[in-house]
């Protein structure tokens, strides 16, 4: 199953499987919902093992396909590192172009 990495606006247009997002936590009650610069993507549920608070960063793993997305993994990151994120999100897109035909 293919990993992509995207923001809210094109993880919520992804068929099938998995992407990693950063974002930040912007509702847990009663609905869970991250927010980026490109909009916001409803998830169904944080992992067991997830400890966040509304206005965290984070990077979700989620499964696509389904509504609301399935996070599968969540890991909070401090705001530092959300250029590399950015970086990394830049980075997987100019991949992807360059192996179109």
């Amino acid at each position: 199953m293919p990993l992509y990495r995207d923001d809210c606006a094109s993880a919520k247009m992804r068929s099938s499987g998995s992407t990693c997002i950063c974002a930040r936590i912007t509702s847990i009650q009663p609905t869970i919902v991250i927010e980026d610069k490109s909009g916001s993507c409803v998830l169904d549920t944080f992992p067991s093992d997830s400890i966040a608070e509304v206005g965290d960063l984070c990077y979700c793993f989620v499964r696509c396909g389904a509504e609301p997305l399935r996070c599968r993994r969540l890991t909070v990151i401090p705001p530092e590192m959300f250029p590399v994120a950015l970086y990394q999100l830049e980075l997987f897109r100019r991949n992807q172009n360059a192996m179109k035909p």
